[in-house]
């Protein structure tokens, strides 16, 4: 219990809950509703109705494969066997529809997996603390030894897996309730398009048990190699290994073809095993003494068997022959601090302060992190699709907005109008007629051209709409706008919210680690008073700690935020940024007449004067607190808490944080 405090105590609290607020958060604006998560409405029938069919068909192939069994070598008959009476158990399963969305976005979400191992990987680099106090031979000699210590450490490590995957994960089940409602756990786990495959008999409910078992399990197993590679190398050079080993294991699990030989190393593979799904999806053996053995029945054995070996391997290093160990990493680490010292900028008051909140503080790691963090998210995500059809209407229509245009448009309505009414007519005539291969071939052919006209419809709809707008803007300020394609501009401005208001979450996370110690750094190292009867005076010292916070929190917010401006960048025409930003329906009551190019510079300059606005706010939280971990707690609260809560319960933007770094609604 004694060693279970002294890790948890006020510091890896806080982390915990940091890590919760943000996995919440970001978890949150992801799921949103608008987007394509998986198959719903008539998309979401047809499979119900198709699942049957497909299962009956499954089933009869398997029958082959029974009857060739017998003509096999003892593993691929067992393999075909067992494939079979896996299949023929699934005949009576009749899918349910149901909301899906949200379970299948909580199975799919890999960033949680993550930030798990980054809180277990940090609390097993804290076990080892007494190595940097010097305190590490006179506890190996104590009278319960370090082999006792080691035992009690791992049992802490097993405690925290637990806790902090409840927590999160838990956190993200909350979130996928919260937006779409019960996922109805009781059905079968076939009832999510995504596990048509599956040859398990096996609910949703029993499906996200046994997944988040493995992954408690998985991330137990990590954590006590890692803490093994760190009580030998150092903390910075196991991180090292582990990354290089986890870079390792991403290429081979995106490289290996399935039909190649190695083809056993895609599924005793950590990014495999953390996902979990693959193991669920398709039947796969090993072959183990010519016994087929089912992959999940693996997975599991290895997890443990490299579980004993690291535990066993940690008995001999901390009870016998425990090193102190060398940090080769941290190393190299100091001496690139010792070359930076040299700098002229390091000199300077400014270059020391923030040497002091970037490098002494790891201010870098939380700047670094926002924007990977961001990065990573945001180049995963398809903006829009826009069809053939679209880009030609927009090709067509482009250009200043005339009524000879709305006219033209409203009648290429009409055409399709009249089209779509003789496709219907065509429809109804041909489910008439008797059943023939013909027939269901002429209905297939008629059911896509009315597809098509429907979608002209739609989309001229909307180009005719936002032409009878901007021609009324004309109307009243005598001003001519030209009609371009909205859509990347739509989608950064105000449909792909979510990503927006997630890159900012990330602005603020990375403000609040790296600059809630400005001052409180200096307090809790007892160097107060002295900066106050400093040669060069107060006001220098203030300003040098100020300043250079506002510029750098300014850059960071325009920085991160660009990156999905970058994305939009192959969907619209660079040309087209000269034009008036009323040129944009969602723009069109902008009070000021300039460019879209001048608006966008003033968007991104208000979010980099309110990203260095708000770390200044940190920067005055953090002279009101005695130390770093305090600061950055209550700037958690302050800035963080309100602004998430937002974001669940709309209508305070004047307390969302969140909000002021997105633009401030501009």
């Amino acid at each position: 219990m004694t060693e279970f405090l002294r890790v948890y105590r006020k510091k890896t609290v806080l982390f915990m809950f940091v890590l919760f607020l943000m996995n919440f958060a970001l978890y949150f604006m992801s799921c949103s509703p608008e987007k394509q998560i998986t198959l719903s409405a008539d998309e979401l029938t047809a499979y119900t109705f198709d699942y049957d069919e497909y299962i009956n068909s499954v089933n009869q192939k398997t029958e082959g494969l029974s009857i060739l069994s017998a003509l096999s070598d003892s593993y691929n008959s067992e393999k075909m066997r067992r494939t079979s009476e896996m299949y023929a158990g699934l005949a009576d399963v009749h899918v349910i529809k149901g909301e899906n969305r949200g379970i299948v976005f909580f199975i799919q979400y890999r960033l949680t997996d993550i930030l798990v191992l980054l809180f277990m990987f940090v609390t097993a680099s804290d076990f080892l603390r007494e190595r940097k106090k010097g305190l590490a031979n006179m506890i190996r000699t104590t009278v319960y030894g370090r082999g006792r210590l080691y035992l009690y450490r791992i049992a802490v490590l097993l405690v925290s897996a637990v806790l902090i995957s409840a927590l999160l994960y838990g956190g993200n089940f909350l979130a996928s309730y919260i937006r779409f409602g019960n996922p109805g756990l009781s059905r079968p786990l076939q009832s999510l398009p995504e596990f048509m495959t599956c040859p398990y008999r096996i609910t949703v409910g029993s499906f996200l048990v046994r997944m988040l078992t493995v992954k408690v399990l998985f991330v137990f197993t990590v954590s006590l190699v890692f803490f093994m590679l760190v009580s030998v190398l150092g903390t910075w050079t196991a991180y090292t290994v582990i990354l290089a080993f986890a870079a390792a294991e991403s290429v081979l699990a995106s490289l290996i073809a399935p039909v190649s030989p190695a083809n056993i190393l895609r599924y005793v593979n950590i990014w495999s095993v953390s996902a979990f799904t693959p193991y669920m999806n398709e039947c796969f053996f090993f072959n183990i003494f010519g016994n087929a053995v089912p992959s999940l029945n693996v997975v599991y054995t290895v997890l443990l068997i490299v579980s004993a070996v690291a535990f066993t391997a940690g008995v001999f290093i901390h009870s016998r022959g425990y090193v102190s160990g060398t940090d080769v990493m941290q190393k190299i680490a100091d001496r690139i601090s010792m070359l930076a010292e040299k700098l002229p900028l390091y000199r300077t008051p400014a270059g020391w302060e923030m040497y002091k909140s970037l490098v002494k503080q790891g201010g870098i790691l939380f700047i670094a992190g926002a924007f990977a963090v961001t990065f990573a998210l945001a180049s995963k995500y398809n903006y829009a699709f826009t069809s053939y059809f679209s880009d030609s209407a927009f090709r067509t229509f482009s250009g200043e907005i005339t009524e000879e245009k709305f006219e033209e448009i409203n009648l290429q309505i009409k055409k399709h109008n009249d089209w779509i009414d003789h496709d219907l007519e065509r429809l109804y005539d041909l489910e008439k007629r008797p059943q023939t291969d013909g027939r269901d071939k002429a209905i297939f052919l008629v059911s896509n051209a009315l597809d098509i006209h429907q979608n002209a419809v739609k989309s001229l709809g909307k180009m005719s709409a936002d032409m009878e707008d901007a021609l009324e803007y004309t109307e009243r300020t005598g001003k001519p706008l030209r009609y371009i394609n909205p859509f990347g501009y739509n989608f950064m401005l105000e449909e792909d919210k979510s990503s927006t208001s997630m890159a900012s979450l990330m602005i603020l996370i990375g403000i609040i680690g790296a600059f809630s110690g400005v001052y409180a750094y200096d307090r809790q190292n007892n160097m107060n008073d002295v900066l106050r009867s400093s040669y060069r005076g107060r006001k220098t010292v203030q300003a040098a700690k100020i300043i250079p916070v506002f510029f750098i929190c300014a850059l960071l917010g325009i920085a991160v935020h660009m990156i999905q401006f970058i994305q939009i960048l192959d969907m619209i025409r660079i040309e087209d940024i000269n034009e008036p930003v009323q040129s944009l329906a969602i723009r069109r009551d902008f009070p000021f007449e300039i460019s879209i190019k001048q608006y966008l510079v003033l968007l991104f300059a208000v979010r980099g004067v309110f990203a260095g606005l708000t770390g200044l706010v940190c920067v005055f939280i953090s002279r009101l607190c005695p130390d770093t971990v305090t600061a950055m707690g209550a700037a958690v609260f302050v800035l963080a808490v309100p602004s998430v809560i937002v974001q669940i319960i709309p209508g305070a933007d004047f307390v969302n944080a969140i909000y002021l770094l997105n633009g401030a609604g501009l």
